[in-house]
């Protein structure tokens, strides 16, 4: 594996495509379905505007290969930390930026005229558990994916625990039975869009990222990896087509798959960059704050009325200026609160 300074570059890459793909989806998908059945575009464009179009539908090609790079990493990081440490990082990690983005999403919402939801919905959604109190989602709808990432985080903090997090056959295994007994029960959460049982049919991509970490570095047999990484895929497309077989149409759940392996295979290939460097660490910022804060961007700009700019590359630098803001003044500076405070408990 290419590593430079212990990033593993070839994951910044992957960071990368799938916010953009999420970005994509969530606020130029249907410019670029139009674009792409526009005849007065050239037809090459217009194939290429059609590629965007399927590739970023929903956003969901960018969250499997976030839920890919999420499985991988994790195992990755896990092999070094301690469960109790690994619990404690990844709540400074996550939940500074995150209770920071919803508190703020309230109060421009209620600024313009939105009730403050009260302390039984706004307790359970700032500790990322409103699954199991049909708490209404925040942040436009993707808070679902951070959901999930914290129950994977137990699970994977657990898995360390009892010392399997190494032993390869084993914990392949164990993914294959927990998705076999994931699939089996009532479908989890329910709703009446695309988020009907996103715990059910997303959380395979998580633990696809794992057994190919375990396959790389050769702690779990080749024939067990391979079984479980087909037996995982084949879960999500089954269930999708019992639980939400609108999306059965599309092939995001193969193309991002693809995408990933195709990266991970040729992963000594990739080089440093700086620019992707920083936008990786973006990541996290631009997933939470762009699909809630776009309109009121949006606004901005209108008022602002640059001539010669699209309104919406505006909008974006806006809130990659934003983004860069939060990441920098909040997000890594309560990492290192974080690790500060670990190394205070461990003396």
């Amino acid at each position: 594996m290419k590593m430079n300074n212990r990033r593993i570059l070839f994951l910044d890459y992957m960071r990368v495509i799938a916010f953009s793909l999420v970005v994509l989806g969530h606020k130029f998908n249907k410019d670029l379905s139009s674009w792409a059945n526009d005849l007065g575009n050239h037809v090459t464009l217009r194939w290429f505007y059609g590629l965007l179009a399927d590739a970023s539908f929903g956003g969901a090609m960018g969250v499997v290969i976030f839920f890919l790079v999420s499985g991988y990493i994790i195992t990755h990081v896990l092999q070094k930390e301690a469960t109790f440490e690994f619990y404690l990082k990844r709540i400074f990690r996550i939940y500074p930026l995150y209770i920071f983005a919803v508190i703020a999403e309230i109060l421009i919402n209620h600024y313009n005229g939105s009730v403050i939801p009260p302390l039984s919905i706004l307790i359970p959604r700032l500790l990322l558990i409103g699954d199991f109190f049909n708490t209404p989602l925040s942040l436009a709808g993707v808070e679902w994916t951070l959901r999930i990432e914290m129950v994977f985080y137990v699970f994977m903090g657990l898995v360390k625990k009892v010392g399997l997090i190494n032993k390869g056959n084993a914990l392949a295994v164990l993914l294959l039975v927990v998705s076999l007994f994931i699939s089996n029960i009532n479908p989890f959460p329910v709703a009446k869009d695309f988020h009907n049982a996103y715990f059910t049919l997303y959380t395979p991509f998580l633990f696809i990222g794992v057994v190919v970490y375990l396959s790389e570095h050769k702690l779990v047999n080749k024939g067990i990896a391979l079984i479980s990484v087909v037996t995982l895929f084949y879960l999500h497309l089954s269930l999708i087509e019992k639980i939400n077989p609108s999306w059965g149409q599309y092939n995001y759940a193969f193309t991002g798959t693809v995408i990933f392996l195709g990266s991970w295979l040729y992963r000594d290939k990739f080089v440093e960059s700086k620019a992707c460097n920083l936008l990786s660490e973006m990541t996290y910022c631009v997933y939470l704050f762009h699909n809630w804060i776009w309109y009121f961007l949006s606004l901005i700009v209108v008022k602002i009325d640059l001539p010669y700019i699209n309104n919406n590359i505006q909008i974006l630098a806006l809130l990659f200026i934003i983004c860069y803001i939060a990441h920098k003044t909040i997000e890594r500076r309560c990492v290192l609160i974080g690790k500060t405070i670990l190394r205070k408990v461990l003396i």
